[in-house]
């Protein structure tokens, strides 16, 4: 098992994600990353994003079309996105639990999870359609 290091960098790399209420890719935490730490590596703040998913700290969401996000809500939920902006966003309604069974029952596969995004256009890109 991996060894688990609280850095400086880990440290403000999570709270960087934790305070970005947008689903920001990697290279969007890395930017705001080095306000604080102006010396953080982009290899730095991607492996430390990588091991935080893969450790369960955060969600990362695979996204069609618009590359990996990150989410510090790591309770299994569905997601929106933007055909104009490409924002992310939590869509607030209940998981299906059970789906996976339901979807293994009807195929070949063993169902191991499932993932549903929604698409739409955001409030910001309706109001700029409006004017």
């Amino acid at each position: 098992m991996k060894q688990i290091r609280n850095t400086v960098q880990k440290k403000t790399i999570l709270e960087v994600v934790g305070n970005m209420k947008n689903h920001p890719s990697a290279a969007m935490v890395y930017e705001e990353v080095q306000k604080v730490l102006p010396k953080v590596s982009r290899a730095t703040v991607y492996r430390v994003l990588q091991d935080a998913a893969d450790n369960g700290e955060i969600l990362k969401v695979q996204v069609s079309n618009s590359g990996d996000r990150f989410d510090f809500n790591t309770k299994k939920h569905y997601h929106v996105r933007c055909t104009k902006c490409n924002e992310v966003s939590d869509v607030c309604i209940e998981y299906l639990s059970g789906l996976e069974n339901r979807a293994d029952a009807n195929s070949d596969y063993q169902i191991s999870e499932h993932n549903i995004e929604f698409y739409g256009i955001c409030p910001k890109c309706q109001v700029i359609n409006e004017e």
